[in-house]
């Protein structure tokens, strides 16, 4: 039996801890009519509950006097209150609509026979709460980057992430889940290269260990998926101090990856435009001299070549030194279309009739696994041109697809309009192609795939330097095995 010491003591302790407590908190003893709980009586209570009443004395009272319309307005509490004294069990009402006009959390627990224990806990404060992280995390889902916070334990689940952070990994909050296993497919998912994915999550959980934010960066990953375009991220992870958190953040770079392959495109271009700008120039300043020499030699060799008598060895080595004089006239003729004012003459000039007549030409000496095609539009316009200029080009253009063709194929020359402000020709062949590399310096003067004794590496360099002369643009497009398309773009505007 407890002496009444032993009751002051348990008091003061209770007194003590509900003192404490922020919450309203108070013991109470029920009073029924018949078998029901309608009210009760208040035993104790601690500050916190004479503030929520306004300040009244409650030791002694009925709730129903401290708390007017308690009795016809409280079923739901008198039976959870009624249960409690019965069961002697705990029990919670997540919501109570008190008499106050207040919402109230409410836990009860027995305190011995008739006798409970109530917390009533306001909601009034957990609505702007609720508010305030709604409209957080509003703000924070339309962000243009994506945030999470995660752990370096790769089998925990993301503490919190926004909308856009699993979108650009190209993956789905499901994957982000709370086992090791839902990691590990967000990371399979994430970067589909084996090779990729080990050594960037090796670098994450090795920069978080660290505890240094200077280490928590990297650069333009990429995120591949098979069969679609590659996208590309920035991302950057920092610890939280104190914790085996750290906050990540991903931005999509994709645009502006793609903007410095543009801007490096453009800077190729203009690099290639110079080179053909200074060798035209070159080629400007010598032809004429170039011809006064090759003119004199082939005069020379004509005169001793009719005195020469027939079959003999100085009539043939007559005839040899004037073939190569010819030649070389011709090729700097076509060095000559580097220079805008390079073109020997402009004239009205038939594309379909310029193709049908190189392809005759090729026909007689092509090798027996090589077939020509033409696909010719009609009616197309009079460009106003270089014929001999356009001629080499376009039988330039055909001898590299036949020898890219060893094993043999099918070389397509095409016109067609292009709009009404230009026609194109293209050459397309079915050969080796070529990568990258050498598709980025392929018009270059001097660059050539051949060996040296069998390419001078001038072909596409002249042929382009023909193009530009005429206003013109090229455009190749090639893969290794995959063949070479060469497109030649004439504005209309050029036509006589």
């Amino acid at each position: 039996m407890r002496t009444r010491e032993d009751s002051s003591g348990s008091a003061d302790l209770w007194r003590t801890l509900g003192d404490a407590l922020e919450d309203a908190c108070f013991s109470g003893r029920l009073v029924y009519e018949g078998k029901e709980a309608v009210d009760w009586v208040f035993l104790e209570a601690n500050p916190a509950l004479a503030a929520m009443v306004g300040g009244e004395r409650v030791t002694g009272r009925k709730g129903s006097e401290v708390l007017p319309g308690l009795r016809e307005g409280s079923p739901e509490l008198f039976a959870l209150l009624g249960r409690v004294a019965a069961s002697g069990q705990t029990e919670r009402l997540d919501t109570w609509a008190g008499p106050l006009g207040m919402r109230l959390a409410v836990t009860a627990s027995p305190g011995g026979p008739g006798v409970f224990i109530a917390r009533f806990r306001s909601l009034q404060d957990a609505e702007p709460r609720g508010q305030q992280e709604a409209f957080l995390r509003a703000i924070l889902d339309h962000l243009p980057i994506g945030i999470a916070v995660t752990s370096a334990d790769p089998g925990r689940q993301p503490t919190y992430m926004n909308d856009l952070f699993p979108r650009l990994y190209r993956t789905t909050r499901a994957a982000l889940g709370d086992t090791a296993a839902d990691q590990a497919t967000f990371w399979e998912q994430a970067f589909e290269d084996p090779e990729a994915r080990q050594a960037i999550r090796a670098r994450v959980l090795a920069d978080l260990a660290s505890g240094d934010p200077s280490r928590m960066h990297w650069e333009r990953v990429a995120i591949t998926r098979q069969g679609e375009p590659t996208t590309y991220i920035d991302a950057r992870n920092i610890p939280v101090p104190g914790t085996d958190l750290m906050i990540s953040t991903v931005w999509d770079v994709t645009g502006q990856v793609g903007r410095e392959e543009e801007r490096r495109a453009i800077e190729a271009q203009l690099h290639q435009a110079r080179q053909m700008d200074n060798l035209g120039l070159l080629a400007g300043g010598v032809a004429h001299d170039i011809n006064n020499v090759l003119g004199s030699i082939l005069a020379l060799a004509t005169v001793h070549q009719r005195k020469a008598e027939a079959g003999s060895p100085l009539r043939r080595n007559m005839e040899t030194i004037a073939k190569a004089c010819l030649r070389g006239g011709a090729l700097v003729e076509s060095l000559r279309g580097f220079a805008r004012t390079g073109l020997r003459g402009a004239g009205p000039v038939d594309l379909n009739a310029l193709v049908r007549a190189e392809l005759r030409q090729l026909t007689p000496n092509l090798p027996p696994a090589i077939r020509l095609a033409e696909d010719l539009v009609d009616d197309l316009p009079t460009l106003s041109g270089d014929q001999a200029a356009l001629s080499h080009a376009i039988r330039s253009l055909c001898t590299n697809g036949i020898e890219a063709m060893p094993e043999g194929g099918t070389l397509w020359v095409r016109t067609r309009r292009e709009g009404a402000d230009a026609v194109v020709v293209e050459v397309e062949d079915g050969g080796v192609g070529m990568g990258p590399e050498a598709l980025q310096q392929a018009m270059a003067p001097f660059y050539s795939t051949k060996s040296s004794t069998t390419g001078t590496g001038l072909g596409l360099a002249l042929v382009y330097g023909t193009v530009r002369s005429h206003g013109g643009t090229l455009v190749l497009q090639s893969e290794p095995g995959q063949g070479t398309l060469v497109r030649l773009r004439f504005p209309v505007a050029a036509q006589g």
